[in-house]
C-alpha cells in the first residue's frame, strides 16, 4: 500500500479555520488537538471528575462477550477500572454493513490515537466506539451505492420501519437483509474472497436479532485484536448506570438550552453557519412513548415547569419527570445536544475523534459543557481517505488526470470534452452545407406553392422540417457510433468517477468497505490500521 496525501479545500468555513489551526483552543473549544501539552491539561483535568467505572466495566462485559469480543477488547474493557485509565471514543450510527467508509476510518483513527496516547503519557488508553443505536432515522442506514450496469445506484434494503422507533428497538429482518448483501455483492463480482466473506458475513446475520447486533458483529469480524471496545447509546441496560446523569440535565435544563442559544450567537456573530437545528425551550432529551421517540420541551405555565411532548403526547412535572427517570431509564434518550455531554459524563475521554460535520456541531457546544461543570476534550478530526485501486490509478495515469482534481472534481468536465471531441467537424460541417442550399431550394419552392394554395405551402414547410430532422438525426447517428468505436475509453472515465467521486460525491461518503473487501480481503483492514496515520490533517489516498 503506498500512501499519497493532498489538501483539500474545505467548504465549511469554521472547519476549514479549525483546521488551519486558528480556532483549536478558543471561544469554540476548550483544547487543541495537536498540542501534546493539551493531553496532560485533559489528564490533569480527568483527576477532578469522577466516572462510574465499576457499573461501565460490569456493563461493557456482557455487552461486548455478546458479540464474542477477542482476549484484547475484554483486557481494555477491565482496564477502565484503573482510576488511571482514560479514553479515545468516536461514534456513528450502525449502518448496513457497517455504512459509509467513514465509520471505518473513524474507527481507525479511534485505535490508533488510543495506541499513540497510551505510549506517549504511560497510561491505560481504551479506544472506543460508541453505537448511535438510539437514532431512529432508518433511511440513513439502510442502504449503499453500488455499480449497476455501468451507473451508480442507490441501493436501499427493503424493510417496513416503524415510525421513529430507536435502531435498538427493531427487529432485523435476516431474509431481507441477506437478500439485500446477495445482490450487492452480485453487483460487486465475485473475486476469489467473495466465498469465505459471504460467509462471515451470514454467520453474523445468523446470530443477530437487530441491525446494532449485526453491525457489532462486522465490527469485531474486521477489528479482531485490536482492542476496540463497543458500547450501543440505545441499550436499556446502559440506562440504568446513565440515570443520575439525566437527572442532572433535567435540574439544569434551562442553563443548558440558555449556553447552546449563546454559543450558538458567539458562532453567529463570527460568520459561521450553525448545525444544529433546535427551537428554544427544547429539553434536548426524548421520550419513548409507545416505541417512538418524542422531543420533550420544558414549558413554564402558571409558574411550574413542566416537560411535555410538542403535541401533549405526554407532560410531566419538573418533580415527576426526575422520579420517571429513576424507575424508567429505558425511555429516556439524548439528542444532538445532550448526547456528547452523556459520552463525557460516562467515560474519562482524553480524545473525542469527528469528522467535519462533528467538528462543526461541537464547536456549538462549549458553553454546554462548562453549564455542567465541564470541558469538552480535545476534537482530533478522523482519518479523511480515498481508497484507490490499482486499476483506475493506472487510469488516472494514462488519461494524464491530476489526482488532486479527480478527487475534489471528478472527471465529469474531462469526459465532457472527451465526448464532445468524438462529433465529426467535417460531417457537420457537410450538413451545415447542406442545410444552407436546401434553405435556399425550399424558400424558391414555397414561393411558388403560395401561388397556387395555401396549403402546398404548409406541405413544404412540413416536408422541410422532416428532412431537416433527418440530417439531424444522420449527424447523432455518426456521433453515437463515434461513442460505439469509443466505448471503452469513456467507460474508463465513468470507472474513476464511480470510484473516486460518485455521484461527484467523495467516496467515503457513498461506498462501503466490503466492496474493497471483496477485491482484496479482509487484511486490507489490518493493513489501514498499521500503515495509515491521521497525525495531520491531510486527506490520504490509499493506493491498493
Amino acid at each position: 500500500m503506498e500512501i499519497h496525501e493532498h489538501v483539500l479545500p474545505v467548504t465549511n468555513l469554521l472547519v476549514k479555520d479549525y483546521l488551519g489551526n486558528s480556532l483549536h483552543s478558543s471561544s469554540f473549544f476548550h483544547y487543541s488537538p495537536y498540542q501534546e501539552q493539551s493531553y496532560i491539561d485533559r489528564l490533569n483535568e480527568l483527576k477532578q471528575y469522577r466516572f462510574p467505572r465499576k457499573e461501565l466495566v460490569e456493563h461493557l462485559l456482557v455487552f461486548n462477550q455478546k458479540y464474542n469480543a477477542d482476549e484484547k477488547t475484554i483486557h481494555n474493557i477491565n482496564k477502565l477500572e484503573d482510576p488511571s485509565s482514560v479514553v479515545v471514543v468516536g461514534g456513528q450510527q450502525a449502518g448496513l454493513l457497517t455504512g459509509p467508509l467513514y465509520t471505518i476510518h473513524k474507527i481507525i483513527t479511534i485505535i490508533q490515537q488510543a495506541k499513540r496516547l497510551e505510549e506517549q503519557h504511560k497510561i491505560p488508553v481504551v479506544p472506543v466506539f460508541w453505537i448511535a443505536g438510539e437514532d431512529h432515522d432508518f433511511p440513513e442506514i439502510n442502504h449503499t451505492y453500488a455499480e449497476v450496469n455501468g451507473k451508480m445506484k442507490k441501493h436501499a434494503l427493503n424493510q417496513k420501519w416503524p415510525n421513529k422507533h430507536s435502531v435498538s428497538d427493531v427487529q432485523l429482518d435476516r431474509v431481507a437483509c441477506m437478500e439485500w448483501i446477495n445482490e450487492l455483492f452480485h453487483f460487486y463480482g465475485e473475486t476469489s474472497y467473495t466465498k469465505d466473506i459471504l460467509r462471515e458475513i451470514n454467520d453474523c446475520l445468523d446470530s443477530s436479532n437487530t441491525y446494532i447486533d449485526f453491525f457489532a458483529q462486522l465490527l469485531f469480524l474486521m477489528f479482531r485484536d485490536t482492542g476496540l471496545v463497543l458500547v450501543d447509546s440505545g441499550n436499556k441496560q446502559l440506562r440504568s448506570i446513565e440515570v443520575p446523569f439525566f437527572q442532572q440535565m433535567i435540574e439544569k435544563n434551562d442553563t443548558i438550552d440558555l449556553s447552546l442559544r449563546r454559543q450558538q450567537a458567539r458562532l453567529i456573530a463570527s460568520d459561521f453557519n450553525l448545525m444544529i437545528e433546535s427551537e428554544e425551550g427544547s429539553a434536548h432529551i426524548f421520550f419513548h412513548l409507545n416505541g417512538e421517540r418524542i422531543l420533550l420541551e420544558r414549558k413554564e405555565i402558571d409558574g411550574k415547569i413542566y416537560f411535555q411532548g410538542k403535541h401533549n403526547e405526554c407532560r410531566f412535572t419538573k418533580e415527576e419527570i426526575l422520579s420517571v427517570v429513576k424507575t424508567k431509564a429505558d425511555c429516556f434518550s439524548n439528542n444532538v445536544v445532550t448526547r456528547p455531554l452523556m459520552q463525557e459524563l460516562m467515560f474519562p475521554t482524553l480524545m473525542f475523534v469527528a469528522g467535519p460535520g462533528e467538528i462543526a456541531y461541537w464547536a456549538e457546544l462549549k458553553e454546554v459543557f462548562e453549564s455542567l461543570g465541564r470541558k469538552m476534550p480535545p476534537v482530533f478530526p478522523r482519518l479523511m481517505a480515498t481508497l484507490m485501486t490499482g486499476s483506475v490509478s493506472r487510469e488516472i495515469q494514462e488519461l494524464k488526470l491530476e489526482v488532486q482534481s479527480v478527487l475534489t472534481q471528478g472527471v465529469v468536465k474531462e469526459k465532457q470534452q472527451f465526448l464532445n471531441s468524438l462529433h465529426n467537424t467535417k460531417i457537420r460541417s457537410e450538413i451545415s452545407k447542406l442545410k444552407v442550399v436546401l434553405e435556399d431550394h425550399y424558400k424558391a419552392l414555397s414561393e411558388s406553392a403560395s401561388e397556387i394554395h395555401d396549403s402546398l405551402v404548409q406541405m413544404v414547410s412540413k416536408n422541410e422540417l422532416i428532412i431537416h430532422n433527418q440530417l439531424d438525426f444522420i449527424e447523432q447517428e455518426f456521433y453515437k457510433q463515434a461513442q460505439r468505436k469509443n466505448e471503452i475509453m469513456i467507460h474508463r472515465y465513468d470507472r474513476i468517477q464511480d470510484l473516486i467521486r460518485p455521484e461527484n460525491h467523495p467516496q467515503e461518503r457513498m461506498l462501503n468497505v466490503f466492496y474493497f473487501i471483496n477485491l482484496f480481503g479482509f487484511d486490507l483492514i489490518k493493513q489501514m490500521v498499521e500503515e495509515t496515520t491521521s497525525s495531520e490533517y491531510t486527506h490520504k489516498v490509499l493506493h491498493l
